[in-house]
């Protein structure tokens, strides 16, 4: 673990009812007493965004995890663990998670199987003959705006005025750009979606006329950005608060090192989230909008006295 502590596991593969012929009939599922209740990642009400659920802000929703038992074809990659402390359970889900995606991965290549994963990662706690297992999800709150005939003609009419300019370079790296910001959406590994925006900085930006490679084209174009929308700041210092050289560490950790969970890795997914979405706004010729961890991180910069547009 983490700590230096030892973790003693076995490994196990469980195997229910065979599924004979999957293209004719969809699978289904068995007794309640076949193995171990699941929760299959998702709940019947609401609106699901890759691994986020979505609410706005004036809702209350329903959060029902229905369990399940296995369905016809299924297997269960089961890891017995036994520790001599009680470590984070973040870090023992990186432990599990680790570990059961490459077993199935060698299974896969060994068996020529496509086997993927149908469930989360679910972790039991054994004490005296009694199990014990908890289920969780992450509740994005989103703004939600009525959309009038006038609102959606106004924006095709101003898209097609921004890419009808565009050399034909341009509407490619700003295609590639829009096309990993949709996917980072719907993303359901974090690495990946963490890869998905900063490669839709890059694109977004790639004209870009600066000093300093990819951090200091992105810090040139959102520093015009902001400048343009009365927010007065400098590159370098935009470059600075918005540690943006940070985040591109941090992509090179994950893509060049396997470093599937860098220090703060949930804070700079939203801080780069919201950098991308206004690299894109920039681009479309859209107006600032600053949210989320951008608008906090340049007000306490400005002690609370920037000078932003209304739409700040």
């Amino acid at each position: 673990m983490p700590n230096g502590d030892p973790v003693f596991l076995s490994i196990h593969i469980a195997t229910y009812a065979s599924r004979k012929r999957p293209e004719i009939q969809p699978a289904q599922p068995l007794a309640e007493n076949s193995g171990p209740i699941v929760w299959r990642g998702k709940m019947e009400a609401g609106y699901w965004l890759g691994v986020q659920y979505i609410k706005a802000p004036e809702d209350e929703v329903p959060i029902t995890f229905h369990y399940e038992p296995p369905y016809e074809g299924e297997i269960d990659i089961q890891l017995h663990m036994g520790l001599l402390s009680s470590p984070p359970i973040d870090d023992l889900t990186q432990l599990a998670s680790e570990i059961s995606t490459s077993i199935l991965a060698y299974v896969n290549l060994s068996l020529g199987e496509l086997a993927t994963p149908v469930a989360p990662i679910q972790l039991r706690e054994l004490k005296e003959g009694r199990f014990h297992f908890e289920s969780g999800v992450v509740v994005a709150v989103r703004e939600r705006r009525n959309i009038t005939d006038d609102i959606a003609r106004n924006a095709i009419h101003h898209f097609t005025a921004i890419r009808a300019v565009l050399s034909p370079f341009e509407a490619r790296a700003l295609g590639v750009a829009t096309r990993r910001y949709l996917s980072s959406i719907t993303e359901t590994d974090d690495v990946d979606r963490y890869c998905d925006l900063w490669e839709s900085c890059e694109f977004s930006t790639m004209f870009e006329k600066a000093k300093g490679g990819k951090v200091g084209k992105i810090a040139r174009a959102l520093t015009s950005h902001l400048n343009d929308s009365g927010v007065v700041i400098s590159k370098a210092q935009l470059k600075r608060e918005l540690r943006i050289k940070e985040l591109y560490q941090t992509r090179g950790d994950v893509v060049h090192n396997a470093i599937d969970t860098p220090k703060d890795f949930r804070e700079k997914t939203s801080l780069l989230e919201a950098i991308t979405s206004e690299l894109l706004r920039y681009r479309f010729g859209l107006p600032c909008l600053m949210r989320g961890r951008i608008a906090e991180i340049l007000v306490s910069c400005f002690h609370g006295t920037p000078t932003p547009n209304p739409a700040v």
